[in-house]
């Protein structure tokens, strides 16, 4: 009997440098989205699920509209002027994702370099504590039997109530595209993809909570990749992106993307 197909592969790097090789060769080419995490051990799961862990769960639902609505109360006035009106809610979410605002979403991104930067952005606190990018088949959170688990944002209308919810499949979210929206530049300058987790678990718990020759019976491969990489050179890594045109200037066109710039070319300011 073959060796069940495991869908999620970790690869552990020995230097950032390898890391191009290593998603040429383990995603082939195929179309992946990204995200960077600064701690390898942390799960997929969002900020707002960490959070409403301390709560009972039939608090959940109306502490998660409360806390849109206080976001929504708060803004007044701090988006410009004559701010274009934000009709969906996950447009709001999307707003405050970029801003810290902790959300039902994960954000990902398009392009692995991007992702990369991400990882290696803040400073670790431990030198000892590996960096993560992870690579994930969107076409996993589209498939069949997978719509009940996950929705794919921005810039599609997520049903609003659970009468919705139970719609036909194709009134359901079954692509990834991109924002239209012209305030958000983060978002557009990050080529970000948001995924939601139905689900108040990680993305690694929902994948290995399927029958693999249920779910995944078209797949023979992984659908997540997760790339450790060792927390060292991260100011050689920074420079070789910043080459790339990837740093704060250009996935924060604001003043504090500027500023976080500047704070960057202080520390790594080399006067010999």
């Amino acid at each position: 009997m073959s060796e069940p197909i495991k869908f999620i592969k970790e690869i552990t790097l020995s230097h950032w440098k390898d890391f191009e090789n290593s998603i040429e060769n383990e995603l082939k080419g195929m179309r992946f989205i990204y995200r960077g995490q600064e701690n390898f051990q942390w799960k997929l799961t969002t900020k707002l699920d960490r959070i409403l862990q301390n709560f009972p769960e039939s608090d959940h639902e109306p502490l998660t509209v409360m806390h849109l609505r206080n976001f929504q109360l708060s803004i007044r006035g701090r988006r410009g002027p004559a701010p274009i009106k934000l009709e969906k809610k996950d447009e709001w979410w999307s707003l405050g994702q970029h801003y810290g605002l902790a959300t039902p979403l994960l954000d990902w991104t398009e392009l692995p370099f991007v992702a990369l930067f991400f990882a290696f952005e803040k400073k670790s606190l431990n030198k000892d504590i590996s960096r993560a990018v992870f690579a994930l088949d969107p076409e996993v959170l589209i498939m069949k039997k997978a719509y009940d688990q996950f929705l794919i944002i921005p810039d599609k209308d997520v049903r609003e109530t659970e009468k919705d919810n139970k719609g036909s499949e194709e009134d359901r979210i079954g692509e990834i595209v991109g924002s239209m929206s012209d305030e958000n530049i983060r978002l557009v300058n990050q080529r970000s993809v948001f995924v939601r987790l139905k689900k108040g678990i990680s993305l690694e718990d929902l994948i290995n909570s399927y029958n693999a020759s249920e779910f995944f019976e078209v797949y023979n491969s992984p659908v997540l990749f997760k790339f450790i990489i060792p927390d060292k050179d991260r100011e050689k890594c920074l420079k070789f992106l910043d080459k790339m045109n990837i740093n704060h200037l250009t996935l924060y066109p604001d003043l504090i993307g500027a500023s976080a710039y500047c704070n960057n070319f202080l520390e790594f300011y080399d006067v010999t």
